[in-house]
């Protein structure tokens, strides 16, 4: 009996059989997204103070990253660059619902359940279901929803999203990988339990009278010049009005969040938690209001990531309560350099010891509050159908794929160049939110609109594909930068 014990475990351990004792060699794994939430509007952001409290305590023990950028503006391309770290160009997915993920694309569900996890989803967005085969690679996939009160459109709410999380990975012996999708932000918004009259009027922020002005409601989704139909709340009709909307359903789903990690702490097994968001929504840039998708504007691709490593890391190649290296014990960290959601995959799978596939784009965000980023200056992208952006050190710029007036003809030798006054109103407006004095950005600016110059407008006449044309041009801007520094 003991030979035969003996050759179980042998053939066990060859084939890596799962009999619960991955528990102490891989930490439980969540990613929480939550649709349409700007960063800007949560306090560790610069929002109001205490607006989005739950989600910034991920800060204090983690890490914060102030600048973190969507590769497109719409749900469901920017959601699969996070579970694929390829950009929509290269792993298909659209805002279109007739377009889904590349059956050859790997995920980070993929990834991981080969490696012994328990993958499961819990999505509350229409444009996530599993149509767009963004359930590949998951074990269980919920994409269950039901009608918003009263607004004729599929969703579900942020409490039962808590809910169907929490049960979906309840009793497992295995380590697990959960995702949670929150919609609540998105909107239609859902009255509280006590009616509309129960809707704050006014935001912790003020606003003046040209910035806040009546606006009509639309016949249409467009959000252009007034408030899309289906965002409409009786009795409300200034931008005031629905950003304190916004704010409410934001600290909704804060507490959910809340409560979420709360429960899954109390089961004492450590897990790593990355949240994030797949774009923002527009309050009145571009005179657009409670819309995304339209451009790729800084609103519409900046979002918040905090990434809170597992409690316990492997210690000599174990992880155990006897030799736990406490990242939580290190301060908190906020991290200013640029990052992608391409990062999200090959983070988590870091933190599970598993190895990112080569067809990964991204590359891991510090799993350590002390671990220093990368000084390099890599050039991050976003997407949509008629644009392009790229942000690049602190620089941001965007270009329309189509001709645009912010695309000049050089003189008659038909060759494109990006207009400078489009370009210092650029600068200025990154230079405005990154806070960085005009002494200190005129000469980088210079430089950069120099080399900038050089880069080539993106027209209709270009194939579709976007990043792969890009980046030998902007390689070769940075190495301009680089022997201009010297």
């Amino acid at each position: 009996m003991f030979a035969l014990a003996l050759a179980v475990a042998a053939a066990c351990a060859a084939l890596g059989c799962d009999n619960g004792s991955q528990r102490s060699t891989q930490p439980n794994l969540l990613l929480v997204t939550v649709d349409s939430l700007r960063a800007d509007r949560l306090g560790c952001y610069g929002g109001t103070p205490g607006v989005g409290a739950r989600i910034c305590a991920l800060g204090d023990d983690g890490i914060r990253y102030a600048w973190a950028f969507a590769t497109a503006s719409t749900s469901a391309p920017a959601v699969a660059t996070i579970l694929t770290s390829r950009y929509p160009s290269e792993h298909g997915v659209r805002a279109a619902p007739a377009s889904f993920l590349r059956s050859n694309t790997i995920t980070l569900a993929e990834e991981l359940r080969a490696a012994g996890y328990l993958t499961t989803a819990v999505v509350s967005s229409p444009e996530l279901n599993r149509s767009r085969n963004l359930h590949q690679g998951f074990a269980h996939f919920d994409d269950r929803m039901s009608e918003t009160r009263g607004t004729g459109h599929l969703t579900r709410q942020a409490a039962e999203t808590t809910d169907a999380a929490l049960a979906s990975v309840r009793g497992t012996e295995r380590p697990w990988f959960l995702w949670v999708h929150y919609r609540d932000l998105h909107g239609p918004y859902a009255s509280p339990a006590d009616g509309p009259t129960a809707w704050p009027s006014a935001p912790g922020r003020s606003f003046d009278q040209a910035s806040d002005r009546e606006l009509p409601i639309l016949d249409d989704e467009s959000g252009r010049g007034g408030i899309p139909r289906s965002q409409a709340i009786d009795g409300l009709s200034r931008r005031s009005h629905y950003e304190a909307v916004y704010d409410e359903v934001l600290r909704r789903v804060d507490r959910e969040i809340g409560r979420l990690l709360d429960e899954l702490q109390a089961r004492d097994d450590p897990f790593g938690v990355l949240l994030t968001a797949d774009h923002g929504l527009a309050f009145g840039e571009d005179d657009r209001y409670l819309v995304h998708g339209h451009s790729l504007g800084l609103e519409q691709i900046r979002v918040p990531l905090l990434w809170q490593p597992p409690r316990f890391s492997k210690a000599g190649g174990q992880a155990s309560s006897e030799s736990p290296e406490r990242l939580s014990s290190l301060p908190p960290r906020q991290i200013f350099q640029p990052v992608s959601t391409l990062a999200v995959a090959p983070t988590l799978l870091a933190a599970g010891d598993v190895p990112a596939s080569e067809a990964f784009a991204g590359r891991r965000l510090p799993s350590k509050a002390s671990e220093a980023p990368s000084d390099r200056i890599e050039p991050l992208f976003a997407e949509h159908p008629r644009r392009i952006a790229l942000v690049s050190g602190s620089h941001y710029y965007a270009r329309d794929r189509e001709a645009s007036l912010i695309v000049v003809t050089n003189g008659g030798d038909g060759e494109p160049l990006l207009d400078e006054g489009a370009l210092a109103r650029a600068d200025a407006r990154i230079a405005e939110l990154w806070g960085h004095s005009g002494a200190e950005e005129s000469e980088v600016s210079a430089r950069r609109r120099a080399a900038s110059q050089r880069l080539p407008s993106y027209e209709a006449a270009r194939p579709a594909g976007i990043a792969p044309y890009l980046e030998p041009l902007v390689a070769d801007f940075i190495a301009s930068e680089d022997r201009q520094s010297e």
